[in-house]
């Protein structure tokens, strides 16, 4: 745990009471400071209070004239058009408001003169692939012998780290929520994975959403970016310092004026002033499979190369890492059917990309609708077979999806049953949501373990 010194004797509000609260209170009260907890959740409260943590009273007046800083959980928004309450109360009195991302940087910033070398921070962001490419960069780091670790997005609170260590690299996954309150960015490194619409409602639309992932290139300035320029929005990121930047492109064309990145024809290549320098066929890559996992390969290959690590260790890690949980995890097969979770895929655009991995697919969707067009189902739908509905709203989702043909099933139990009694030889049965979890599920770990487990105990 990175023990906070910066706010010593002084008094913080923890707003949210998650894991990155939780973490961020034992991190300030290890440092010296006087902390308060809230949550809108009593049960959160009552456990909190439970643990020891001192809980706040927000109707006593006299406690918000003590406190220096207010820090929010990613949850909760600090856009003054949709901010919390306590958001408002503070900025009203003066009091600086921040989260974990703002103040990691910040305690950063001002302990780096105790470091020789100081820590590389790595920041990936984006919409869909963040996880993926942000563990497959600190894999490939730590098999070649560098101190890594990796926090953020990815279920690690950032002063749930280790102790930061000369020569040692930090890779973030940051998400939008995460971007959008953090009131200080610096990145070495960041990197953009793509962009598609999604939490749309959080950011106000589509707008919003790309400005919270911009900050970490327009105000974070990294000494390198990384970025996928294959939608406007990326390329509107390449424009603010094409100089520092190494494009990212899945197509054939490579940048003639800086160091890019291509992925055509499952081939990788790398080129540097418009001579190829480097080249690899990704198709060997089987524990990666599919275009989108090609992508985040070469993302993962651009950062990696950007530290100095050479071509060989590169790939050679690649080859051994082992794939997340719930982004294409094959599950089992059973009588010629091959069984997928892919429960991450929390939008259309990510189900895209694994409609596109497999062929005779028996689509489990539906869950926790988000703002956004299914427009872009039509160009893959001839790949599904069939669809099987989940969530509280199944009849909402299904008037979305077009002409492919579905069952309404609700519950997962009900999806599995019915696609293992339709799906034949050769076919794929896909939990692919397209959507949120929350209607069902805590979280979706929680919907892609509930998946896993039916299908591991079918007969």
């Amino acid at each position: 745990m990175i023990s906070i010194d910066e706010y010593t004797n002084k008094v913080v509000l923890i707003l949210g009471f998650g894991r990155s609260g939780a973490s961020l209170a034992s991190a300030l009260i290890a440092g010296g400071s006087k902390v308060w907890i809230w949550d809108d959740n009593p049960d959160v409260l009552s456990s909190a209070k439970i643990k020891g943590f001192d809980v706040f009273n927000p109707k006593k007046n006299e406690l918000w004239l003590t406190i220096d800083l207010l820090l929010v959980s990613p949850g909760i928004s600090t856009l003054d058009s949709r901010a919390h309450k306590f958001v408002l109360k503070a900025r009203s009195l003066g009091i600086f408001v921040d989260n974990d991302i703002g103040l990691f940087f910040r305690v950063l910033r001002s302990t780096k003169s105790k470091f020789s070398i100081p820590p590389k921070i790595i920041a990936v962001t984006g919409s869909n692939g963040k996880s993926t490419t942000a563990s497959l960069i600190h894999h490939i780091l730590f098999q070649s012998g560098m101190k890594s670790q990796i926090a953020g997005n990815i279920g690690k609170g950032v002063f749930e780290l280790k102790s930061l260590q000369n020569q040692g690299i930090v890779v973030l996954e940051l998400s939008s929520y995460q971007l959008e309150s953090a009131n200080y960015l610096s990145p070495d490194i960041a990197i953009f994975t793509n962009f598609s619409p999604d939490h749309l409602e959080r950011h106000g639309g589509l707008e919003g959403y790309f400005e919270a992932k911009k900050r970490l290139f327009q105000e974070g300035f990294p000494s390198t970016s990384i970025i996928n320029t294959g939608s406007i929005e990326g390329r509107r990121l390449f424009s603010i310092n094409q100089k520092m930047s190494i494009s990212f492109s899945a197509s054939s064309q490579k940048n003639q004026y800086c160091e890019s990145i291509q992925y055509s024809n499952k081939h990788l290549s790398a080129w540097s002033n418009g001579k190829k320098k480097f080249s690899t066929n990704l198709e060997q890559m089987k524990n990666l499979p599919g275009s989108h996992n090609h992508e985040n390969i070469s993302l993962a290959y651009a950062c990696c190369r950007a530290v100095g690590l050479d071509n060989t260790s590169i790939m050679d890690a690649v080859k051994n890492f082992e794939a997340l949980p719930h982004r294409l995890q094959q599950v089992r097969i059973k009588a010629g059917v091959t069984y997928v979770n892919d429960s991450k895929a929390t939008n259309i655009d990510s189900v895209v990309k694994a409609l596109c991995t497999f062929n005779n697919i028996h689509w489990i969707c539906g869950g926790q609708e988000k703002k956004g067009s299914m427009a872009i189902l039509k160009q893959n739908s001839r790949v599904i077979k069939r669809a099987y509905i989940i969530g509280k709203n199944p009849n909402r989702f299904a008037s979305k999806i077009g002409e492919i043909p579905y069952i309404l099933c609700g519950s997962m139990e009900d999806a599995v049953k019915y696609a293992r009694n339709t799906a034949v030889l050769g076919d794929t049965v896909l939990l692919s949501p397209g959507a949120a979890s929350f209607d069902q599920y805590e979280n979706f770990e929680k919907r892609g373990e509930h998946f896993v487990k039916l299908v591991t105990e079918l007969i």
